[in-house]
């Protein structure tokens, strides 16, 4: 899939594009990138998508923009994977948010990206003021996506965000269509995980990343090509008396070097809240239930 900044977009050809910020790229938005790669194929043109680095609420409402599903980065095989031909982005800023309109309609949707057709969900508003609607893109075939709904509630970021915050990965896996996963690179700690018979692996994450609540969880971890089981610890590490939160991943059955790798970790569920122990026996003896019922957990 070919990445490219909106600024530095030389066109192909025409596309179908869709419209969003598809944080999360759960179900929902699926279904409208489905519907983009369908009508392109059906076509013969680009599948598309044009998106925003950053959340709009990051530089329009700063104390209120939420944290990520899907950092930029994650996104991208997400896409690619849902067969998307091209990922045309920019970062959103005050100037971008004072374009009119039927400017942006023109300048970067006919213009720039040749659009010959547009997907979007029925919410979708655009331009200065979030005054640009699906009806108001003149010109333009638009095609509007309903949205979806599961169990009566709509299938939405924020209702992914609450299950994750909660702790709920499996409600969470289920409006994504796949566990909830983060991704980062393996940077050193203080090895204490070693030291106890469980070394452990600490995802560094971006910080605009939602992780779960604090908690102990199965997991599943992509090293290279390799799926390996785990247990997590996400908090603080209270026996220790330390302040810092930080993802720890002890990899079950694992032998390697993974320091300066690039990890994909999925949460399947949550076995336990962190606790503070007694002493480094106690701590060691439950992590060895842990591993346990991650193991029994996995198997199912």
């Amino acid at each position: 899939m070919q990445v490219t900044a909106l600024e530095a977009y030389e066109a192909l050809g025409e596309c179908v594009v869709g419209l969003g910020f598809f944080d999360g790229i759960h179900r929902g938005h699926q279904e409208i990138l489905k519907r983009v790669v369908a009508l392109a194929r059906e076509r013969g043109r680009l599948a598309a998508v044009f998106s925003f680095r950053n959340h709009p609420a990051s530089v329009l409402r700063p104390s209120a923009a939420p944290a990520l599903l899907t950092p930029f980065d994650e996104k991208i095989p997400l896409l690619e994977a849902l067969g998307l031909d091209v990922l045309v982005w920019r970062e959103f800023d005050l100037g971008f948010a004072g374009v009119e309109a039927q400017e942006f309609v023109g300048d970067v949707l006919r213009d720039r990206l040749r659009a010959a057709a547009v997907v979007v969900g029925p919410n979708y508003r655009f331009g200065k003021g979030a005054q640009g609607t699906p009806a108001t893109m003149s010109g333009l075939e638009v095609a509007v996506v309903e949205p979806l709904y599961e169990d009566g509630a709509l299938v939405s970021s924020t209702r992914v965000r609450e299950a994750v915050v909660a702790g709920d990965l499996v409600e969470a896996a289920r409006l994504l269509g796949r566990p909830y996963a983060a991704r980062g690179e393996v940077v050193r700690g203080d090895a204490r995980g070693r030291t106890i018979g469980f070394p452990t692996a600490n995802l560094g994450c971006p910080p605009e990343k939602l992780l779960p609540a604090d908690g102990v969880y199965a997991m599943r971890v992509k090293v290279g090509d390799e799926t390996v089981q785990g247990v997590a610890n996400l908090g603080i590490r209270p026996t220790f008396g330390e302040r810092r939160r930080v993802l720890e991943v002890h990899l079950l059955d694992y032998l390697g070097d993974l320091y300066g790798r690039t990890l994909q970790a999925s949460f399947i569920e949550r076995l336990r809240a962190e606790m503070r122990f007694d002493g480094v026996d106690a701590l060691i003896a439950q992590i060895a239930r842990d591993v346990e019922s991650a193991r029994a957990l996995l198997a199912r």
